[in-house]
């Protein structure tokens, strides 16, 4: 099924060089004939385009195509159905034609053979052509971000889906070699024979309920080291009421990433935060009204620090998360709606982002001492992308932004995803 969605992407591409090369000087400086379609941004433009990026939140944009023939407009992205539209042409007169499209949001996915995230971008191409003449121009259009690493944790299958159930969940000494394969991990308190880091069926959960912490520590990507801006995403909810069940596996075993420090270094600071948008109250589960602590902070090594307007260069920032709503009819399968978080993080010459760049989440306390109230935190959808600004295709070239400002679209901070509005995309 999936090689048939691409057959009519692939059928484009293949025929682009034949038609590119009956094109007029805008496209092929080489080609000798008079015969042209060229699109540009604006009414006004002066200057043709190659491409354009789409805002993740969807709705519509109007580019303007001049030529000298008729065309046929058409859309392929390889995806069925297609994530954009083409809602009108309009003849504006003198060889100008103005073609409306309208697009999905990032939050309305297509089927997909392979998890992706929320930003994750995606691609198609907007072909104008003249069969007749063997004439044509492939208009790019892009939607979203470049995915440095991630994953949505559909590889972990352990329990239940009810959060607060504890049957079932593992401990990260416990996964599979394939789970950890992954590359999500999980460090190991001195004085103690495990991390803190639980399996759930979909997502994972940091903490014990002696109100010990953990963190989980996302894979390195040598990738970084080609960037200077990352947006990372992920979603988070504290436990709402008391845990059902008792998990009663060994818990010694081998230490998991002793090299990790317990705190940030860099030499940075850590920035506070509070929810952006009101947090998820709910009502607490079963007989209990017991409800956790809602701390979680994002750790930053290695290189690159928290982007925020004041430069501050804090290499932490702290999160009050809000609770899972259980009186939701959907509950548990909508437990992250609403719950998204974005952070910014930067590199400079002062600190550049490295291949040696680590990003963690902690949940609580992790120095090994049972805290007086319990500070579980559930974690899913775990997300790193690549924002390209200002980027010159060569030295002399005028600089573009390639990629939507989804920091300036945020309130120019890091916090609650306010962009997608914070939906859940559940698997």
């Amino acid at each position: 099924m999936m090689n048939n969605r691409k057959k009519p992407l692939l059928t484009a591409l293949a025929l682009l060089p034949l038609l590119v090369a009956g094109c007029s000087g805008n496209m092929d400086k080489n080609a000798d004939r008079s015969e042209y379609i060229s699109v540009y941004l604006s009414e006004a433009a002066q200057d043709p385009s190659d491409e354009m990026w789409l805002p993740c939140a969807g709705g519509e944009v109007t580019i303007y195509v001049r030529s000298n023939v008729p065309f046929e407009a058409q859309w392929q992205d390889g995806k069925l159905p297609a994530w954009l539209r083409i809602k009108s042409t309009e003849d504006r007169g003198g060889g100008l034609t103005a073609v409306t499209v309208e697009f999905d949001p990032l939050t309305k996915r297509q089927t997909e053979l392979v998890s992706r995230g929320l930003y994750e971008r995606r691609d198609g191409v907007l072909m104008l052509t003249n069969s007749a003449m063997f004439l044509g121009k492939y208009f790019v259009m892009h939607q979203g971000l470049t995915k440095r690493s991630g994953t949505d944790f559909s590889f972990l299958t352990d329990g239940y889906d009810v959060p607060n159930k504890t049957i079932g969940e593992t401990l990260y000494k416990d996964w599979t070699s394939p789970q950890k394969a992954y590359g999500y991990s999980s460090t190991c308190i001195e004085g103690q024979e495990s991390a803190w880091c639980y399996a759930k069926k979909g997502y994972v959960r940091l903490g014990n309920n002696e109100g010990v912490g953990a963190d989980l520590v996302f894979p390195l990507s040598s990738a970084f080291a080609y960037d200077s801006l990352l947006v990372v995403s992920f979603a988070a909810v504290a436990q709402n009421g008391k845990a059902i069940g008792d998990f009663t596996g060994d818990t010694g075993g081998d230490v998991i990433n002793e090299d990790v420090p317990p705190t940030p270094g860099e030499g940075g600071g850590t920035e506070p935060i509070k929810p952006m948008l009101p947090a998820v109250t709910g009502e607490p589960s079963g007989d209990e009204t017991e409800m956790d602590n809602t701390r979680l902070r994002l750790e930053i090594t290695g290189g690159g620090f928290i982007r925020s307007q004041d430069g501050k260069r804090a290499t932490s920032i702290e999160f009050e998360v809000g609770y899972y709503n259980t009186a939701s009819p959907a509950y548990p399968s909508d437990m992250f709606e609403g719950a998204r978080y974005l952070v910014f993080i930067e590199g400079d010459s002062r600190s550049p982002l490295t291949a040696q760049t680590s990003i963690r989440l902690v949940s609580g306390d992790i120095s090994g001492i049972p805290g007086k109230a319990n500070n579980r935190i559930f974690i899913d959808d775990v997300y790193v992308y690549r924002m390209l600004m200002n980027y010159r295709r060569t030295q002399d070239s005028k600089p573009m932004a390639m990629d939507e400002d989804i920091y300036e679209l945020n309130g120019r901070t890091s916090g609650r995803d306010i962009v997608l509005g914070g939906g859940a995309v559940k698997k």
